[in-house]
């Protein structure tokens, strides 16, 4: 019943209350690597940082083949600026074919945030390859390619986008593709004109 409370706080982002449903847990027992998985991610996320790191470092003691341990650990590592060490967690999890699109693409918006765009793409493509229908990741990717490489590539971003159209839920979601791609086909255009003037 705890644990279920529990995982449904994480699913909602209520850290703190997920500390709280944890932290009980493992008053109980502390042989529960799921709890201190789940605890490790909420103190992360409440910028606990050392009591964080110590409840996924437990977790990964306790379920060293467990790749949400070290999906958790990875955006630790990330959110305290260990970028060598979430590299490290994230070869990990690639060795054991993690497969969650959700946790995936919360670590591709992290190293995003930090401006690491080749990483941020290579996982992006990775949640594509997984889960075709995952438009986020479509549309993220082909924000990378467009805006964000030293050398863009429009024309790939809007070809992701033309495919993600086929995977719309609805018409808003429809609509913001088509946006997109109206957008990225303008700055083509105009880049080659910039280009064709010089």
């Amino acid at each position: 019943m705890l644990t279920r409370l529990g995982i449904i706080y994480i699913g909602r982002k209520t850290w703190s209350d997920a500390k709280t449903v944890f932290l009980h847990i493992l008053k109980e027992s502390t042989y529960h690597s799921f709890a201190w998985r789940y605890l490790g991610l909420a103190l992360t996320n409440l910028g606990e940082y050392s009591s964080a790191e110590e409840a996924l470092n437990e977790a990964i003691s306790l379920d060293i083949e467990n790749p949400f341990a070290w999906a958790y650990l990875t955006i630790y590592c990330i959110k305290v600026e260990r970028k060598e060490q979430a590299l490290a967690c994230l070869n990990e999890l690639i060795k054991m074919k993690f497969k969650n699109v959700e946790t995936t693409s919360d670590i591709a918006a992290l190293f995003y945030k930090k401006n690491d765009y080749n990483i941020a793409a290579n996982l992006y493509r990775r949640i594509m390859i997984i889960d075709k229908t995952y438009i986020d990741a479509q549309i993220k990717l082909a924000e990378i390619y467009s805006l964000k490489l030293e050398e863009p590539r429009k024309k790939e971003a809007i070809d992701i986008l033309k495919n993600a159209i086929e995977y719309a839920t609805d018409e808003k979601e429809k609509n913001l593709i088509l946006e997109l791609i109206q957008i990225y086909e303008n700055q083509a255009d105009y880049n080659s004109q910039y280009n064709n003037n010089d």
